[in-house]
């Protein structure tokens, strides 16, 4: 895991009017005014300003696009008009995949002088070559017990785990911060927790979400009907989602994305402030807690229930996709292991994986060592985190045609 910088690991104290506006230095993809809604051009607003200095700085210097430019002098232009404005006629080679984007052949980026910083003219996941695989395979619950922590640290050292999201008001989570260290390539994220815990911002702050003590809601249940009963504030959802990263930040953690716990942001009114507070803590990267068919097709073992309720969620797809789109943020094609989670096992892992197409895919996981701090804590997950402990250490190592990546690849910010 890799430091967070103190002058970066900050969350703004308010969002302008405009949740998908950017300023000279961000460099998160803004919507085009001409953008229909369900089709994004993907440019970049401060693109002509860093073109500028790249230009003034290192006028001996040519970007790898301009190059390519320069090469392919008089070819036919390129057609499609929202990639006309900056998209050069040599990269019409590639495939355009309905409202999902495009699929390059190779990575549009430019280096910025000063700090190095890479500069994406598309998002990541999006700049994937034909027929690869990629796959994050991210383990949640990090700073639970003591048994989770060391299960994650394992994986982790060992390759298999590249991923994992940190629970603020984890048990465990002063151990999670200092024993991370040996795991270096371990992307860390942070597992907002709105059910099933305790808070940590102030209760008085949070009244609709927290009791007077600050405890949140026991369950997924009465979390969600209070929210479709107008119950829980938006704004202290927001400010809950903040004091958690931040105390990720305080700990020195670089945090690489968001995600919650139950994927309660599955829900549009969790979901919006989730990407307030996320770009208010300078994080480019959610998960998408979106399963895929083809990933539930081949997934045994899972209750009915479990099954028609994830049907239900999945109807929240499209408006997860238009909201992270117009906040600028990097996500996945999909998750999978959703509806395993508690049955996980190396059959079903080997399945998912040999059923996974072509994209960018995060695995949900959930391993752990059953102890007494386990015994100890509520979760229906005992048992089967030991079982998936031992599936991802059969199953993952020596999977072909499978390139493991972190929510950092997506966002140009590696571990």
């Amino acid at each position: 895991m890799r430091q967070a910088n103190p002058e970066t690991g900050r969350c703004k104290s308010s969002l302008s009017a405009n949740p998908g506006a950017t300023d000279g230095n961000d460099f998160r993809p803004a919507l085009s005014r001409r953008d229909p809604g369900h089709r994004q051009d993907w440019r970049l607003k401060p693109l002509a300003a860093a073109e500028k200095v790249i230009t003034q700085q290192q006028p001996a210097q040519q970007s790898q696009v301009q190059q390519q430019n320069n090469a392919d002098q008089g070819k036919k232009e390129c057609k499609h008009k929202s990639l006309k404005p900056w998209l050069h006629p040599s990269d019409c080679r590639a495939a355009f995949v309905s409202h999902f984007g495009l699929l390059l052949s190779s990575p549009l980026t430019r280096r910025l002088p000063g700090d190095g910083r890479t500069l994406h003219l598309m998002p990541r996941n999006l700049i994937d070559s034909a027929g690869v695989r990629r796959l994050i395979l991210n383990a949640d619950d990090f700073g639970l017990t003591p048994g989770v922590n060391r299960s994650i640290l394992e994986l982790a050292q060992t390759g298999v785990l590249t991923s994992a999201t940190l629970m603020a008001t984890g048990e465990a989570f002063s151990q999670a911060v200092a024993e991370s260290a040996s795991a270096a390539e371990l992307g860390v994220g942070c597992h907002v927790v709105l059910l099933d815990g305790q808070s940590a911002a102030p209760p008085e702050a949070i009244p609709t979400l927290a009791s007077p003590q600050g405890q949140l809601r026991p369950t997924l249940g009465q979390f969600a009907r209070d929210l479709y009963l107008g119950r829980i504030a938006s704004e202290h959802i927001e400010a809950e989602a903040v004091a958690q990263i931040q105390r990720l930040h305080q700990a020195g953690v670089r945090v690489t994305h968001v995600d919650t716990h139950k994927h309660t942001h599955l829900f549009p009114a969790v979901l919006r402030p989730l990407l307030r507070a996320a770009m208010r803590c300078g994080i480019r990267a959610i998960r998408n807690p979106f399963e895929p068919s083809w990933a539930i097709a081949v997934t045994p073992g899972a209750s009915t229930v479990r099954r028609v309720q994830i049907g239900i969620l999945n109807r929240n797809h499209e408006t997860f996709t238009r909201l992270v789109r117009q906040a600028g943020l990097a996500t996945t094609d999909g998750a999978i292991g959703v509806l395993a989670t508690g049955v996980l096992d190396a059959p079903i892992l080997h399945r998912l994986l040999t059923a996974m197409p072509p994209g960018t895919w995060e695995l949900v996981c959930h391993p752990g060592y059953e102890d007494t701090a386990l015994a100890s804590v509520r979760t229906r997950l005992r048992a089967s985190r030991a079982i998936e402990h031992q599936a991802l250490l059969i199953t993952v190592p020596d999977f072909p045609g499978i390139e493991r990546i972190s929510f950092g690849h997506l966002t140009g910010a590696r571990p």
